[in-house]
């Protein structure tokens, strides 16, 4: 691999980490939703939030499982495939139902690439440039998730229709990582050694029941303030989207 084709496909490996924290992007949406669909109840409008998370865990548990079917490169694809058509259907759904899905779908495609896209790193980069691009990794999935909801918030403002334009960055993500990507051998199965297969630290329980207690927190920020903003009258959708950023 030349270093220029090291570059575009360090690239498109951090375009693709740019999606991974973009589902809680339309949390500012929710007092907007609400006005569009009145008969439904608020608590399911902002499940349209919190759903994503839901399917994001399921397909992270499936995705490994994927990736020895199809390799690593393949299972990427189907699921930012998945997040290019749920991201953007819903700028044409009308109906709730449908809205719901595609938020299902989101997520669901975002957990199919997430826990793939350190593997990915691996395979391509070695000791400090492997360091550097997981370091990338992160403060790509980051900023990706302040840039998509600052996006969304600014779209809010025409209607709710047009702030999931915010995901249109998922199109580039799903080409250049189509092109640039070198295709990754299918994976093997490893065979469990005696001490993969001993009992998992006690203290790894403590540290998940808090990091469940600190993302409880984080979620219910995110989808009561925007609600909380607009009804008191303290600002619109897209000044709640600011707080959210803070």
């Amino acid at each position: 691999m030349t270093k220029q084709q090291q570059v575009l496909t360090k690239l498109s490996i951090l375009l693709v980490s740019v999606i991974t924290a973009s589902a809680p992007a339309i949390n500012a949406n929710i007092p907007v939703l609400a006005k569009a669909f009145p008969s439904v109840p608020l608590a399911q409008i902002e499940l349209l939030t919190t759903i994503p998370s839901l399917f994001l865990l399921i397909a992270i548990l499936l995705s490994n499982w994927v990736a020895r079917k199809i390799g690593l490169k393949q299972t990427v694809l189907v699921g930012v495939a998945i997040t290019v058509i749920a991201g953007l259907a819903p700028i044409m759904i009308t109906s709730f139902p449908l809205l719901m899905l595609s938020r299902a779908a989101f997520g669901f495609g975002v957990g199919l690439f997430n826990s793939l896209l350190v593997s990915i790193i691996s395979y391509f980069f070695q000791g400090s440039e492997r360091s550097q691009t997981l370091g990338f990794q992160s403060t790509f999935e980051g900023l990706g998730g302040v840039l998509v909801t600052f996006i969304a918030g600014q779209l809010v403002r025409f209607n709710w229709h047009m702030s999931f334009w915010a995901y249109v960055i998922t199109v580039p993500a799903f080409v250049m990582f189509a092109l640039f990507v070198p295709r990754i051998p299918k994976a093997q199965p490893q065979q469990k050694t005696a001490q993969q297969s001993s009992h998992l630290p006690k203290a790894i329980f403590g540290y998940l029941i808090l990091t469940f207690v600190v993302i409880t927190f984080y979620m219910i920020m995110g989808i009561k303030v925007p609600t909380l903003m607009v009804s008191a009258g303290y600002g619109t959708a897209t000044s709640a989207s600011y707080v959210i950023l803070a």
